[in-house]
């Protein structure tokens, strides 16, 4: 009967072990020490939860397109090593007159050389140099299909949506809005256990209550943003935008949103003062929502570029 009675016990110890609040993937120190005795270190414990994940947001690369600033972000970028990379829109130079399939062609083969080069994978967010008229936005379906999706990654939702559809710049897409929020309220239902949510679009379409860009119906109220909000409410969520080409913070409710400033897009330049330069968000995602370091691209540098007094043989 002993013998049963430690069998069982055992049975039911592997059980609760493997029931305990996991653990898994963090690594630990292996230091010796001595109770009482002073440590030359503050902790051990380790910023190594497996569950959080680091991931780059870059800028509006055109409206007045700087030509190499974000080949160079990207050369950046592969240095720090993020899981993934993703933009708010505006990344090839058309403008609303721009028809020539094989002109859009060329730029998009010229941008899609560029994000080949990260180690990452890179994902696409409409901005209105990228699709504003039916013939440019024909060309993004051909080469990169739905201009509104979403994924998972690490159980944090990301819902990339075309701001323009929102507010149907250029009147091309008076139906769009609605199949839009038809699919973000399919895409929360479907997620509903997220853990959070991440929006990504161009415009900050929250700012259009002056009504710019938006019918006369619809003007001091931006009624079809709050119909996304209206979807969001009752979750973790954080909004990222562009278009303005300067990085701002607004708090709406318990949610933070942002917009970018520039990966070589027209810009003053005028520095942190006024929020105009050239970087990319770091974005660390925790189960407390994004931590977010703004990285200017002057301050990355690559291990080679070593003044030459800071040389040894």
């Amino acid at each position: 009967r002993f013998k049963y009675y430690v069998v069982g016990c055992a049975f039911i110890l592997s059980i609760l072990v493997g029931c305990r609040a996991p653990d898994q993937g963090r690594a630990s120190f292996d230091v010796k020490t001595h109770d009482g005795e002073p440590v030359p270190w503050t902790h051990l414990n380790a910023q190594n939860d497996p569950d959080d994940f680091q991931f780059v947001l870059v800028g509006d690369r055109t409206g007045g397109l700087r030509k190499g600033v974000f080949s160079n972000a990207m050369e950046r970028i592969n240095l720090m090593q993020p899981e993934f990379v993703a933009s708010v829109g505006d990344l090839i130079p058309a403008n609303r007159d721009h028809v020539d399939p094989a002109l859009l062609d060329d730029m998009w083969n010229e941008f899609d050389a560029c994000v080949h080069n990260l180690d990452a994978p890179f994902f696409y967010v409409a901005g209105n140099h990228d699709c504003y008229n039916p013939v440019q936005s024909d060309k993004w379906a051909e080469r990169l299909g739905p201009m509104f999706y979403d994924f998972v990654y690490k159980d944090v939702q990301f819902i990339v949506l075309n701001s323009q559809f929102i507010l149907n710049y250029g009147g091309h897409w008076p139906e769009k809005h609605a199949e839009q929020v038809a699919f973000v309220k399919e895409a929360l239902e479907r997620e509903a256990d997220s853990r959070w949510t991440v929006v990504l679009l161009h415009h900050p379409v929250w700012n259009y209550n002056d009504g710019d860009h938006l019918p006369k119906a619809l003007r001091g109220k931006n009624a079809r943003w709050e119909e996304v909000e209206r979807l969001l409410e009752g979750r973790k969520y954080t909004v990222f935008a562009g278009h303005v080409h300067k990085y701002t913070r607004t708090e709406r409710g318990d949610s933070t949103y942002y917009t970018l400033a520039t990966t070589g897009g027209g810009s003053k330049l005028r520095g942190a003062d006024y929020g105009e330069y050239d970087h990319f968000f770091w974005v660390t995602m925790t189960d407390d929502g994004p931590i977010i370091a703004n990285l200017m691209l002057d301050g990355v540098l690559d291990p080679d570029n070593v003044p030459s007094y800071g040389t040894s043989k």
